[in-house]
């Protein structure tokens, strides 16, 4: 068989070819030509017409080729002609794919920035097979109890698998290159203190660092905390916030929209309880979704570690929306971890700071009974349960 150049003119289509193209697949055949050039040669019977190749044919006459590549197949019987324009298109379609290899290879082309549309599959198909969920060994909201004995120190960085959490503090830009390694995250999801002095329903919960500052002293933390996110040039963030210092967040990072979250319960106290937060977001979105509200009703349970512990699925939302797998998401107020186990069940890799040793301590138990595995101290290489 010889690879010869066949004017598109001369080839003649099978008349009772059953095999049907899409304008769909057309397309895709298009890009796909433009992108590796004509790779797969039409087989033709030695009377110029085609035996395989007809979406190609099509394809190249939109684009308007006046040659192509074609070979011709000599010796076969007309009845065997008829058979392998059947089974050259039935034999493909009895191959499979090995998902675990076909996932890591196009998650390596979508690192890449490489357009997937171009290798065939269906929207759909690719959605389920990139935003795959690691399954934890717990419910993914059920935290541990503070430790009585506290292990992390101040400036201690854990590695949670490929996750990396740091006992520091977010107002220094140099605990943050420390947590990050200097690495620039794809996005922010964070939930800095209110200022609320809040210790959770029925005070069950000391109050949390940060949260019990004079108005000005409040001010400047979280102004230090938005010029260091300034700083970090990060493209996407979703800032969690009450509508006390909403304004602050507003006039220093122009968001692009304000996300409702509201919950199942309302809070103690007297005259209207609240029953909603703030998210307030900038930067990339998924050009996938098309229905998204900015309105989210996640239930909140009642039975959280932290007093103001976020349910796992508003981040896990937040992060499928706005990033890909293996994609790097920064948390500047770790809390109870919930970013974290959202990013470990969305296959995304996080760095978390915590200001308080204590909760450091509870993000990584948390993040030990969700996956079954240890943390391991950087600077030591011991392991969590060792120490």
């Amino acid at each position: 068989m010889e690879l010869i150049k066949k004017k598109v003119k001369d080839l003649i289509p099978y008349i009772n070819n059953s095999r049907t193209h899409s304008e769909e697949q057309i397309t895709q055949l298009v890009s796909s030509i433009k992108e590796f050039g004509f790779t797969n040669p039409i087989l033709l019977a030695p009377d110029n017409s085609i035996i395989a190749g007809h979406g190609r044919l099509q394809a190249v006459k939109r684009l308007g080729h006046e040659e192509v590549p074609c070979i011709i197949i000599d010796g076969l019987t007309k009845t065997q002609i008829k058979a392998l324009i059947i089974a050259d298109n039935q034999l493909a379609l009895n191959a499979g794919w090995d998902l675990e290899k076909l996932s890591v290879e196009i998650e390596g082309l979508e690192a890449d920035k490489f357009d997937l549309n171009i290798l065939g599959f269906e929207d759909e198909f690719l959605k389920d097979l990139l935003h795959k969920e690691n399954l934890g060994l717990t419910d993914e909201d059920e935290t541990p109890e503070i430790p009585e004995v506290i292990k992390t120190k101040q400036n201690d960085i854990w590695l949670l698998g490929n996750h990396r959490l740091m006992c520091g503090d977010s107002v220094l830009m140099e605990d943050i290159k420390k947590l990050t390694l200097d690495k620039k995250a794809d996005m922010i999801f964070t939930d800095p203190p209110y200022n609320v002095a809040f210790n959770g329903r029925s005070g069950k919960f000391e109050v949390i660092k940060n949260d019990d500052l004079e108005e000005n002293e409040f001010n400047l933390l979280i102004t230090s905390i938005l010029k260091n996110i300034k700083e970090l040039n990060i493209n996407t963030y979703y800032i969690c916030c009450n509508w006390a210092f909403y304004g602050i967040l507003q006039s220093q990072l122009k968001p692009k929209a304000c996300i409702v979250w509201a919950k199942n319960v309302f809070g103690l106290g007297k005259g209207y309880r609240h029953q909603h937060e703030f998210i307030l977001f900038d930067g990339l979105i998924d050009p996938e979704i098309k229905n998204e509200s900015d309105l989210w009703k996640i239930s909140k349970d009642t039975n959280y570690k932290h007093p103001t512990q976020k349910p796992v699925e508003l981040p896990y939302r937040a992060i499928n929306n706005s990033s890909r797998p293996k994609n790097i998401v920064l948390d500047l107020f770790g809390g109870s971890g919930s970013t974290l186990i959202a990013c470990e069940k969305s296959d995304r890799i996080n760095h978390t700071m915590e200001l308080d040793p204590k909760y450091c301590d509870v993000i990584i138990q948390r993040w030990q009974q969700y996956t079954g595995k240890e943390a391991i101290h950087e600077q030591t290489g011991k392991t969590y349960n060792s120490i």
